[in-house]
This record gives C-alpha cells, sequence and structure tokens, in this order.
C-alpha cells in the first residue's frame, strides 16, 4: 500500500511540475506580448503627432497597428483561455473526487 501511495504522489508531483511550466510558459507569452502592444502604442503615438505625414499616411498606419494589435490580442486570448482551462482541470484534480 505504501508503494502504491508513493507512485501516486510522484504521479501528482510530475503533473503538477508539467502544469506549472506550461503556465511559465503563458507567463512569457503575456510579457512578450505586453511588449509589443507597448510598442504598437508608441508607433500609434508617434504618427498621431507626426506633421510630416500625410494624413492618409497616418490612417494607413493606424490601420497597420489595430490589425497587429487585434492578431496579437486573438492570440493572446487564446493561450490564455487554453491555460486557465488547463489550470481548472488541476485544480479539479487536485481537489479529489469528493470535493465536486
Amino acid at each position: 500500500m505504501a508503494k502504491q501511495d508513493s507512485e501516486t504522489t510522484l504521479a501528482v508531483l510530475e503533473e503538477a511540475m508539467v502544469v506549472q511550466v506550461e503556465v511559465a510558459v503563458q507567463l512569457q507569452v503575456l510579457t512578450h506580448s505586453q511588449g509589443l502592444l507597448a510598442r504598437l502604442a508608441r508607433t500609434w503615438a508617434r504618427i498621431t503627432h507626426d506633421d510630416r505625414l500625410a494624413y492618409e499616411d497616418q490612417v494607413m498606419v493606424q490601420v497597420r497597428v489595430l490589425r497587429e494589435a487585434m492578431t496579437s490580442i486573438e492570440q493572446l486570448h487564446r493561450t490564455m483561455g487554453r491555460a486557465l482551462q488547463l489550470l481548472k482541470w488541476h485544480q479539479r484534480q487536485l481537489e479529489g473526487p469528493d470535493d465536486h
């Protein structure tokens, strides 16, 4: 019985490690997205105040910046959604069958 308990404990710890590695990857994705969005915001501010650009060029760049931002946000949303589902599943595993 003790061997089975230690094997179960080991399996739970291995599972927890896998989950936490995935969560750490998600943090890197979030940090990267934060940097990208900051860069896009700086670009937006720069072109808005650049009197050398024709209005049509400003609008063209604004469209490009918003497209990039939306793509990044959509990818971030999907990635964070998967991480949330993984963590919810892991939380249910930790609670055990009696806690549902």
